[in-house]
């Protein structure tokens, strides 16, 4: 699946950065990866009628809750 290729694209990118390796236009690499990501979450969403947009702000408010818990 292209999804999945496309994650660690933008995994090895986020590694490389975060290692303090050298990346010349990083912004606009790790842009491209992250809509490429988007674009296929967004796909899968309509796919099988999930409406993202309630998913997102349901998992949101549960993480930022556990943050705020200190968990």
């Amino acid at each position: 699946m292209q999804f999945v290729s496309d994650v660690g694209d933008l995994s090895r990118h986020i590694t490389r950065k975060e290692r303090g390796d050298s990346m010349d236009g990083f912004e606009e690499s790790i842009g491209k990866e992250l809509s490429e990501c988007l674009s296929h979450i967004l796909t899968l969403a309509d796919t099988y009628g999930i409406d993202i947009e309630k998913s997102f702000l349901k998992e949101h408010t549960r993480v930022k809750g556990e943050i705020e818990k200190g968990n």
